[in-house]
């Protein structure tokens, strides 16, 4: 009994030390207006199991990392994880919360208030930059 007790305790123990962790890749960006993402677990690449979210939005943020303007919001009608969100186009199991505004190039935006970010022209095209976080942008400023 008393060790059954030790291993449920170090379970909730080991379970409240897990963060829900998740990222998000941009895969397609040949319409920089509308990009599809990739929701991952991983860092840098994107795998087959998803996040599921309660509410999930992306804002135009400013270079302190402060919230300018909400470009679009969606919430869940059931429990369902996404892998895959094409901007603007609410996935299977969710509803707009609000109409999504087009992505301009070059501009910083936030998704969840975490993951920050922004299309850039590069060789005559465009090209996804995705930071994990505020700090990891600021230093991509630094370089």
């Amino acid at each position: 009994m008393k060790i059954r007790i030790t291993v449920l305790i170090m379970s909730f123990i080991i379970m409240a030390g897990c963060q829900d962790r998740w990222s998000v890749l941009i895969s397609d960006c040949t319409n920089p207006s509308y990009p599809v993402f990739c929701i991952t677990r991983a860092i840098n690449y994107c795998t087959p199991v998803g996040r599921g979210f309660s509410y999930l939005d992306f804002r135009e943020i400013d270079s302190h990392g402060k919230s300018k303007r909400l470009m679009w919001a969606i919430r869940p009608t059931k429990n369902i994880d996404i892998t895959s969100l094409i901007y603007g186009e609410a996935p299977s199991g969710y509803v707009e919360e609000m109409e999504a505004v087009p992505l301009e190039v070059g501009v910083l935006y936030s998704i969840h208030g975490k993951v920050i970010f922004r299309i850039v022209e590069e060789d005559g095209g465009v090209a996804p930059e995705v930071f994990v976080d505020y700090g990891e942008f600021l230093k991509s400023r630094a370089k």
